[in-house]
């Protein structure tokens, strides 16, 4: 029988609240018996999934195998060279197992889910509430963004007017933009993204920051499921419409509120989605994700519809993760909760290595023309090895020096910005505008 939890004053609690069961430890809460009260451990939040940032941290490991497996034509399907061997089976079969469209659809549909929670439990739901989810949300994605423009510039630099026919054109790709001051300028404000290609996945995060605490607080808060569903169908029919405009951030407005969708499910019908067949589900979905993803590549699937299914599938296994608890504990390890904290690092960094290990390994082993099958796969090999090691280890470096800093500054700012009063900003925000006027009078 535990012991009898004690007030500041030494007294001893009242009778409800210690009336409790054995301490969870799948989400840190203390259950109550009928008569009693919900003990809530505060060292942690039941909405931080430690295996769902795991499932981040595999999905920024697959765009990073992903995309090198695609240095080299010798493996790629739609190749019009393309043919199979034992030497490009494991590339062909890897690059639809390693689906990097498919991981970014996935990082969307996640960051909706845990922003919608996070700003669920948000107090302040007016203008105010939402400057302060977008301070943290800058500080979350900003500087490590900045750091990997300030290398992708660099690395544009040093390998300007390079080209390698040994390699696709995909990328060869990356070195056909210039450098200009300019050029800095947008990409470090998240406009262009020439210098780091896969920050235009983070142009998306940025831009559907601006809405997303409308979706959840103004329109997913009062919708039932079957409104739901009607809201995300409509924004699939207006991200076809829209898909190759200069909206396109907006295109995949819907992946994010399904993961809003998918938030309201663990919250509201948890026990409901925890009576589908958890193997059943697993199964399907790595079916369909099969068909399609070797349909994309045979240019048989259009790319929007690719993504739709991608999102759904996304959908359904974060949905099914996060209504069983008890499941996936294998996601739970923690070597791959750490690669799922360094996430972020990982995805902005990688492909700017990838660049630089590939030009060091084609310099190194003399592979100037498209290399045999054999040679194409030991490159592959090694070229994965070494950009998964090295960008391991900068993302380590990245994520202990640069995101978790930022993030501490993101909540203080956002902190003192909340306790701030309307009519001191107000002051502030007159003051700062008559020194300016100030000044260019002066001029």
């Amino acid at each position: 029988m535990p012991r009898a939890r004690r007030c500041s004053g030494g007294r001893p609690a009242p009778a409800a609240a210690r009336h409790y069961t054995a301490y969870n430890e799948r989400c840190y809460t203390l259950r109550p018996h009928s008569d009693g009260v919900a003990l809530q451990h505060h060292q942690k939040s039941e909405d931080n999934d430690t295996r769902l940032q795991s499932l981040r941290g595999l999905a920024a490991l697959c765009v990073i195998v992903g995309h090198c497996l695609i240095t080299f034509p010798n493996g790629r399907i739609e190749d019009a060279n393309f043919h199979l061997s034992l030497a490009t089976l494991p590339l062909a079969f890897g690059q639809m197992l390693f689906q990097q469209n498919t991981a970014v659809v996935l990082f969307y549909v996640l960051s909706g889910y845990v922003l919608a929670l996070s700003l669920r439990r948000e107090r302040t739901r007016n203008l105010r509430g939402y400057f302060g989810f977008l301070i943290k949300r800058a500080a979350r994605i900003y500087p490590a963004m900045l750091v990997s423009v300030i290398a992708g510039f660099v690395l544009t630099v040093a390998t300007s007017d390079m080209h390698f026919s040994a390699t696709t054109s995909w990328f060869n790709s990356y070195f056909q933009h210039g450098t200009s001051a300019i050029g800095f300028l947008l990409n470090a404000a998240g406009i262009r993204t020439n210098y780091n290609p896969v920050l235009c996945s983070i142009q998306v995060e940025l831009v559907l920051a601006l809405v997303l605490p409308v979706l959840v607080w103004a329109v997913a808060a009062r919708t039932n499921l079957i409104a739901d569903a009607l809201i995300t169908v409509v924004l699939i029919v207006a991200s076809l419409a829209i898909w190759r405009t200069t909206f396109w951030p907006a295109v995949y407005a819907y992946c994010f509120y399904l993961g809003i969708v998918s938030a309201k499910l663990r919250n509201q019908h948890a026990s409901l989605v925890a009576r589908i067949p958890i193997r059943l589900s697993l199964f399907i979905f790595g079916a369909v994700l099969i068909v399609v993803d070797f349909g994309y590549n045979l240019s048989i699937i259009w790319m929007p519809y690719k993504v739709i299914v991608n999102a759904v599938i996304s959908f359904g296994l974060i949905t099914v993760i996060a209504c069983n608890p008890a499941s996936f504990e294998w996601l739970k390890a923690r070597s791959l909760a750490s690669v799922g904290d360094k996430s972020y690092s990982l995805y902005v960094f990688g492909y700017i290595i990838q660049i630089g290990v590939v030009i060091a390994t084609l310099k190194l082993f003399g592979i100037d023309v498209r290399p045999a099958d054999v040679t194409a796969f030991s490159a592959t090999c090694l070229i994965t090895a070494a950009t998964l090691v090295v960008t391991l280890l900068v993302s380590t470096l990245s994520y202990r020096r640069i995101e978790v800093p930022a993030v501490r500054l993101g909540r203080l700012v956002h902190d003192h910005f909340m306790r701030a009063s309307a009519s001191s900003i107000a002051n502030r925000l007159a003051s700062f505008c008559r020194i300016g006027a100030s000044r260019t009078r002066t001029n």
